[in-house]
């Protein structure tokens, strides 16, 4: 199944045309905001197989990793696939060492360092994104996992903890790691949706904490540890799907997918310039991928997208 979108370009502050046009017997819609120059100003998108995780947990995080793809569901359980860039194939599925009730596992994304210098995967940064607080008093939590993906277990190297001592933020945290220039970026709501009035959508800027020892299994960060500290609303000026999701991090640009693939709530990948700090395009994915969006990952210039229920590949 595959879906052709033609890209437009208009202003970055304007929102969507939501009016679809015909061409060449395929459906063509607009975007707004720059050109994603990943490729070519053209978006397509593939399904490339059905998720085959845990029957009653939903799916959450995901990341890929050479010709391994890792899907999360609730409470931190991992799914492997076996994965050729054109179809998927189940590998097995075990429980993180961050396995938890509580742990929604929202987001995953591979960091550029490896626990040993052999080991197949990247540390994998696995947000909780839950609201609930734990015995110790901690919420707002990034779990570092070393994945062995023969073995089908992780063990936690390292735990990151937005202190928020402060009570700036709601009640959980999202966030992904851009590699290619080593930095952690946190982002959520602070009030929430259910009280749009006031709620604004924060994202801050860390150096990806380093990891030598045991020393270092727990890091916490505050507020005035951030590098940069901004309100997407303080350049957009547009109402935001109010249902957060995942991300990942390319070329200084944030891709967040939102919406749960409904009419009230569509789905929904806003691209955030982590340079300009400002919403540059707005892609309205309802009628390509007509379902709840979850993580996302670029891997080869093209853009794979984790939903409740399958993988699709996006290239732009």
């Amino acid at each position: 199944m595959k879906h052709i979108i033609s890209l437009s370009v208009v202003s970055a502050f304007i929102g969507l045309c939501l009016v679809p046009f015909q061409a060449s017997a395929q459906k063509q819609y607009p975007y707004g905001g720059e050109k994603i120059q990943l490729r070519d100003h053209m978006l397509s998108v593939t399904l490339v197989g059905k998720l085959d995780g845990i029957p009653g947990l939903s799916y959450q995080g995901m990341e890929i990793w050479g010709n391994t793809y890792i899907s999360l569901q609730h409470t931190g359980v991992a799914t492997l696939y076996d994965f050729n860039g054109r179809q998927i194939s189940k590998r097995g599925s075990f429980k993180l060492a961050s396995y938890h009730k509580t742990n929604h596992s929202n987001v995953a994304s591979f960091g550029p360092r490896r626990y040993s210098a052999d080991d197949p995967l990247p540390l994998l940064y696995i947000a909780r994104c839950s609201g609930v607080k734990l015995a110790n008093g901690m919420d707002k939590l990034f779990y570092v996992e070393r994945i062995d993906p023969v073995g089908m277990k992780s063990q936690i190297v390292q735990t990151i903890w937005l202190n928020d001592y402060k009570h700036h933020f709601g009640g959980y945290c999202l966030g992904a790691v851009d590699r290619q220039n080593e930095m952690l970026y946190m982002y959520a709501e602070t009030t929430g949706r259910n009280h749009p009035e006031s709620n604004r959508h924060w994202i801050m800027k860390f150096r990806l904490p380093s990891y030598s020892g045991p020393q270092d299994s727990l890091i916490v960060l505050t507020e005035d540890d951030a590098l940069e500290r901004y309100d997407m609303e303080d350049t957009y000026t547009f109402s935001f799907q109010p249902i957060t999701q995942g991300a990942t991090i390319w070329n200084n640009l944030m891709f967040l997918p939102m919406g749960v693939g409904t009419t009230q709530h569509p789905s929904v990948i806003y691209v955030i310039d982590l340079g300009s700090k400002s919403v540059r395009n707005v892609i309205d994915l309802q009628a390509a991928i007509p379902e709840e969006l979850e993580d996302c990952t670029i891997l080869n210039g093209d853009m794979y997208v984790q939903t409740q229920g399958h993988l699709y590949k996006i290239t732009f």
